[in-house]
């Protein structure tokens, strides 16, 4: 009998839920996902800057089958890790700025940014570095919108090398991300 009562008190909490006439977010879940990025960057002594461009289909199978209910991109981190370095001593780089754009255009929009990156030691002790982002929630609904029409994305990296070493290392961005899907506003 009392599985009875809280399977009709279920049914009736649904039936009023669904006869509501505004109903927001009732069902939500999170897509994960995760890309990396690898830029090789191998630059000869006397290089002061340098700059990369990879591009990247985020597009994953999970986000168009519920591409109608996303209510949001959200960006849990995206971090830096250095995956090979050739030297034995320290290498300073500084000024490191992330951005993106559609592929096939230069309308880049800064995403975040490191201020300094030791390769020895980041390489050595495998240490990974956070991003300090850049109008995160203006850059998550740009980059929703992106990833839901299926474009690639330029994603560049432009950095200093003040020491003017000559550099050549990986370093591995890692962009850990969730596609939030739920009902959507009714009218």
């Amino acid at each position: 009998m009392k599985k009875s009562l809280q399977l009709f008190v279920l049914a009736v909490l649904m039936l009023a839920a669904s006869s509501c006439e505004l109903v927001k977010d009732l069902v939500v879940a999170n897509i994960p996902g995760v890309s990396t990025i690898d830029y090789t960057i191998k630059e000869p002594a006397g290089t002061e800057t340098f700059d990369k461009v990879q591009v990247v289909n985020m597009g994953n199978p999970d986000y168009a089958k519920h591409k109608e209910h996303v209510n949001g991109f959200e960006i849990n981190s995206i971090t830096a890790q250095v995956q090979k370095y050739s030297g034995s001593e320290s290498h300073l780089v500084s000024d490191l700025k992330l951005y993106y754009a559609p592929q096939g255009t230069n309308d880049y929009i800064q995403l975040g940014t490191i201020e300094n990156l030791d390769l020895h030691i980041m390489a050595t002790k495998e240490k990974i570095e956070y991003i300090n982002f850049v109008d995160k929630a203006n850059n998550e609904a740009k980059l929703k919108d992106m990833i839901l029409n299926d474009q690639k994305i330029s994603f560049k990296l432009t950095g200093l090398n003040a020491s003017e070493k000559p550099i050549d290392t990986t370093i591995r961005f890692r962009m850990d991300a969730n596609l939030v899907v739920g009902l959507k506003e009714k009218n």
